[in-house]
């Protein structure tokens, strides 16, 4: 029966800002979090660690990102670094690391073929998610504070001035279309069935079809 009296605690070395992220390989379930110098792996209902590899530094804030059998992490003051995880439960080696115009807040998202990267500048970065090489680069007027969504192949992100970009997935840069809600975007928005959640600095704005 749940009680909410605390089942695991995992005492961590090192500073964190990031959010973990629960990830699923080969049938094995994994709570993955990066922090100013790792990114390391747990158990989810015992809370033990699995592996870690020291890759960061500076504080880290973004998140990591996961698909198709690989792992993602960046962030500003180190390379954005792609592991490919071992069916064995065994500490993943570097795939790849690209050092580039990587985020210091949002965390990167991305599928099978790609990754975006996004920055608090602006700068909008698409990588080859097996190689690591860059497929294409964007400039956006306003910087990034808040995380992109990949929604099957299309990416929602939103910029510091409240506009909302979605962006197609591809092999070249493809803005399908924005929109604005005129006042500050710092979190990331939320998908709940057909409607997306923005908070705004002032507001929370439902975005859907009309009934």
């Amino acid at each position: 029966m749940a009680t909410g009296e605390p089942v695991w605690e995992a005492d961590r070395d090192e500073m964190a800002w990031s959010s973990p992220i629960l990830i699923e390989k080969d049938g094995r379930s994994e709570i993955i979090l990066t922090d100013s110098k790792y990114v390391a792996s747990y158990h989810p209902k015992t809370g033990k660690r699995l592996w870690r590899v020291e890759c960061f530094s500076g504080e880290v804030a973004s998140s990591a990102a996961f698909a198709g059998g690989y792992l993602f992490v960046a962030n500003e003051g180190a390379a954005a670094s792609a592991f490919e995880l071992s069916a064995d439960g065994e500490s993943p080696k570097i795939v790849w690391q690209w050092d580039g115009d990587l985020p210091d807040a949002a965390s990167p998202v991305a599928n099978k073929d790609y990754l975006i990267v996004p920055t608090a500048f602006g700068i909008l970065t698409c990588l080859d998610a097996k190689t690591g090489q860059a497929r294409w680069e964007h400039e956006m007027d306003h910087g990034v504070n808040s995380s992109p969504v990949l929604v099957d192949d299309r990416v929602y992100i939103s910029d510091l001035s409240g506009d909302t970009h979605v962006i197609r997935l591809g092999e070249k840069f493809e803005l399908i279309g924005n929109g604005d809600v005129q006042e500050p975007v710092y979190a990331t928005p939320a998908f709940v069935g057909d409607r997306v959640y923005i908070r705004g600095l002032f507001h929370l704005f439902c975005v859907g079809v009309s009934p």
